[in-house]
């Protein structure tokens, strides 16, 4: 098993994106134990689902690329490094929320946030396999002899 990572120049960017988030994130968990959530959110079916779904996988999304997509490699599988941690912060909250007198712990939203987290870093490796099929294309196109004068 080895560490891979893909050195991004844009590394602290990202860093900063997830910072931001994270705080976000922090904010609204306050406000949710506290029970200062607006009301009006209520009426989207499912919000409690929707919510774990989109904020966890953001969260999963961005620590990806401030750890410039590190993850543990073994053979042709790859586990991203965001995954096994942001889905520890998710449970140790679950369980928090299961302590806390107005909030519940739910298996239910633990899934949501694995699924969450599944689905952004899906679309990462499938972004990054359209990118490079792209950048493939576009080299392959190129040929040198076309470009020459007769």
């Amino acid at each position: 098993m080895r560490l891979t990572r893909r050195p991004d120049p844009h590394v602290r960017r990202w860093q900063l994106a997830w910072l931001t988030f994270a705080g976000l994130l922090a904010g609204i968990f306050a406000l949710a134990y506290v029970g200062r959530i607006p009301r009006i959110i209520a009426l989207l079916p499912h919000y409690d689902v929707w919510g774990h779904l989109v904020l966890y996988g953001l969260l999963a999304y961005l620590t990806h690329r401030g750890l410039q997509r590190a993850g543990l490699q073994r053979g042709a599988l790859t586990l991203p490094l965001a995954l096994p941690s942001v889905f520890t912060l998710a449970a140790v909250e679950e369980l928090l929320q299961g302590l806390a007198p107005l909030r519940s712990a739910s298996w239910r939203d633990l899934a949501a946030d694995l699924a969450g987290m599944l689905i952004a870093l899906g679309v990462d490796v499938l972004w990054l396999r359209w990118h490079q099929e792209q950048a493939a294309t576009m080299l392959g196109a190129i040929d040198p002899l076309e470009r020459a004068d007769p």
